[in-house]
C-alpha cells in the first residue's frame, strides 16, 4: 500500500523570511479562562472565540473591545457551542439538552433570545448542531 518513493528536493521559498527581524515573538493577549472548559467554538470570519465551562459560563473573545461573559439561565454546564454567522447568533446546548440562543448583533452584551428544551429525547443526548451556511433564520 505504501511504497518507498524518492522525494525530490523542493524549492525553498522562505529564504526571505529567515531573518530574526522578520519574526517578532511577543505577548498578544492573556485570556482569563477557568480550568473547567467543556466546549469551544471558533468563527474565523469574524475572528470570535467562544469558550464554555462546566459552570454554565460562556466567554466570548475577539478583536479589540470584544471580551464578554454570558451565563446560561440555569447555570448548567455547556456541552456544545456554535456560531451562526449569517444571523449573528451564538448557540449553546447545555448538559440538560436545552438549546440557548443569544444575539451578537446588539451593542454591548449579547441579548438572550430564547431557549428550547428537548425532553422527548431522554434516551439520547444532543451532541451537535449543524446549519447550512446559506440559512439565516
Amino acid at each position: 500500500m505504501f511504497t518507498k518513493q524518492q522525494h525530490t528536493s523542493f524549492l525553498e521559498l522562505s529564504n526571505d523570511l529567515q531573518d530574526e527581524n522578520d519574526w517578532v515573538i511577543g505577548h498578544l493577549r492573556t485570556l482569563n479562562v477557568p480550568l473547567d472548559v467543556t466546549a469551544f467554538a471558533l468563527e474565523p470570519v469574524t475572528k470570535l472565540l467562544a469558550i464554555g465551562t462546566s459552570s454554565g459560563s460562556i466567554f466570548i473573545y475577539g478583536g479589540p473591545g470584544v471580551d464578554v461573559k454570558i451565563i446560561t439561565p440555569s447555570s448548567v454546564g455547556v456541552k456544545f457551542l456554535s456560531f451562526s454567522l449569517p444571523s449573528r447568533k451564538i448557540l449553546c446546548i447545555d448538559d440538560n439538552n436545552q438549546l440557548h440562543v443569544w444575539d451578537l448583533a446588539t451593542f454591548g452584551a449579547p441579548e438572550y433570545l430564547t431557549s428550547a428544551r428537548f425532553d422527548h429525547v431522554k434516551w439520547a443526548s444532543i451532541c451537535n448542531i449543524s446549519q447550512h451556511p446559506t440559512e439565516c433564520h
